[in-house]
């Protein structure tokens, strides 16, 4: 009888050794669930920065653009104008060689006729 009472002394310190064993294996499975909790809300934080940055460029990358085709739009009308401009300095500029060509050439034809009268 005492060398039951003995086995079972000693299966129930192996057994309270057991018990202590997996209470601290249990918080550090805690400890580890707790710290992965904790990277997973850092992470979800940082995920949810980042999408409002992506959305924030988004945007500006869409004004941007409206902007681009606006500076087109523009540059096309300038261009219009310039080649307008450009083109009556070309005729403005014949004109004024017609009228230089008509100041030299009227007084020497003036001459010339009163010098036939």
């Amino acid at each position: 009888m005492e060398h039951n009472l003995e086995l079972t002394e000693e299966s129930r310190g192996r057994l309270e050794d057991e018990l202590r064993q997996l209470s601290r294996e249990r918080n550090d499975l805690l400890d580890q669930l707790n710290t992965a909790i904790r990277q997973k809300n850092s992470l979800t934080e940082e995920k949810v920065k980042l999408c409002h940055e992506v959305e924030r460029h988004a945007d500006a990358a869409v004004q941007m653009s409206k902007e681009k085709e606006n500076l087109m739009k523009e540059k096309a009308e300038v261009s219009v104008c310039v080649a307008a401009a450009e083109r009556e300095n070309r005729q403005l500029g014949e004109v004024t060689c017609c009228v230089n060509l008509v100041t030299v050439e009227l007084p020497t034809s003036i001459f010339t006729i009163c010098e036939c009268v």
